[in-house]
């Protein structure tokens, strides 16, 4: 019997300097030391080639490809909720159909979101039953930006084709695992937890603490939804008003792009910061630019929220924040995974809810800033639990199928997973 074989299903691949770029790109580089071989077919053809990654649509799609390519764009367009990229989706199952037809695939392993990554492993699963392991990065049907009422349960019924057909369902927290098990106990068994984690491999710079100039605290990543600044604003400019914060000893970095539903919902507050308190880039930036940025920052701001008020999410950002050894400040769900992550990780941090009284807030702000400049290391447990490549060990038996069972697990009040 050969080696084993994933093609792995992924909308966004590096050179993609996106968030949800990082997991696909740790499972391809890792997979091979595990056993498997890994191959990956993504979107946006008009980056470079790389060995091994096939970016669709070609040049010159088959007449086949292009015609259900573009029923799907107006269902999309005038049917369905969102914009799922689904007329992706026939040119990455004609890439996965020729790479089987040769041998060299004899698994999927689709990563969600976008839906249409997904609908390519239902499709290739129900026309040719290949080995189908399903990859959620985020919840489906009740996650907690996909909000919007249609005329039929769009994002509910898809998620039960998925969890229904695909051989393995691989969760990104305890708490999604343990959720998806009671919404779906005949699928429980083939449910298991993979973490978010860190590549080892990749170099992150470290610096050490400034010794001058105004406190910088930073948030790098995009700002959407219900993850916005206004909490932390609203109680700066209260701090300030109380005559409790001198508003030229700190300096706000809000670097990476902001959607507009985001950025409506604290610009008032940003108009009203001191002048050269805040920094809003309003735009992505290099991924080394951002990591610099990080690094070289005092405090991390954290915001794990959205318009359900419950998470049960690990932002991925977290892995990036937690290797330049600063505290972080965090605005997040009482319980979320991330508040549970950070209380056993050994990181300085501080976790307030946005249903905390102003006064609450207010009073944790001051006590963490007032407590200046300082190094925080995670401990070693959470290097151990959270690095990609020991991760990528379960995931490579997973895909072959000789991985042992997980034993469902409560959901954890502390702690982190082992």
């Amino acid at each position: 019997m050969g080696q084993p074989s994933v093609l792995i299903v992924a909308h966004a691949f590096p050179p993609e300097n996106i968030t949800g770029a990082l997991r696909p790109a740790r499972f391809f580089k890792y997979l091979p030391r595990h056993g498997i071989a890994a191959r990956v077919v993504s979107a946006k053809p008009d980056l470079a080639a790389a060995e091994r990654v096939t970016r669709v649509p070609v040049s010159n799609p088959s007449l086949g490809a292009r015609a259900r390519a573009e029923l799907l764009r107006w269902t999309e367009r005038f049917l369905l909720p969102y914009k799922d990229e689904l007329p992706w989706v026939p040119h990455a199952v004609a890439a996965a159909e020729k790479m089987m037809e040769r041998g060299e695939v004899d698994t999927i392993l689709s990563t969600f979101p976008p839906v249409a990554t997904h609908a390519v492993g239902l499709w290739l699963k129900r026309k040719h039953g290949i080995r189908w392991v399903a990859d959620f990065r985020d919840p489906f049907a009740t996650n907690p930006f996909r909000t919007r009422k249609w005329f039929f349960d769009y994002d509910g019924r898809f998620e039960r084709a998925i969890f229904e057909s695909a051989d393995v369902i691989v969760a990104n927290t305890d708490g999604a695992a343990a959720y998806w098990r009671d919404v779906y106990p005949e699928a429980a068994g083939k449910i298991h937890v993979i973490w978010n984690g860190f590549d080892p491999g990749h170099p992150f710079p470290t610096q050490p603490a400034r010794a001058g100039g105004p406190l910088v605290i930073s948030h790098t990543g995009t700002l959407y939804g219900g993850r916005h600044p206004r909490l932390f604003l609203e109680s700066l400019e209260r701090l300030i008003a109380a005559g409790k914060l001198d508003p030229a000893s700190l300096r706000l970095e809000l670097v990476g792009p902001v959607e507009p539903d985001a950025k409506a919902r604290f610009a008032d507050m940003l108009a009203r910061m001191p002048a050269g308190m805040v920094e809003c880039t309003g735009k992505g930036i290099p991924q080394n630019e951002a990591n610099q940025r990080m690094a070289s920052c005092d405090i991390l701001l954290m915001l794990d929220m959205n318009e359900r008020g419950h998470s049960v999410q690990v932002p991925a950002k977290l892995f990036d924040y937690a290797r330049c050894d600063r505290p972080m400040l965090s605005f997040t769900s009482p319980g979320s995974p991330l508040e549970r992550i950070l209380s056993s990780s050994g990181i300085d941090h501080l976790c307030l809810y946005p249903a905390d009284s102003p006064e609450r807030i207010d009073q944790g702000v001051l006590g963490f800033l007032g407590s200046g400049r300082r190094p925080s290391r995670a401990n070693a447990s959470f290097w151990q639990a959270f690095d990609g490549e020991r991760q990528c060990a379960l995931l490579a038996g997973l895909i072959s199928g000789s991985g042992s069972p997980v034993v469902p697990e409560p959901v954890r009040t502390s702690g982190i997973p082992a």
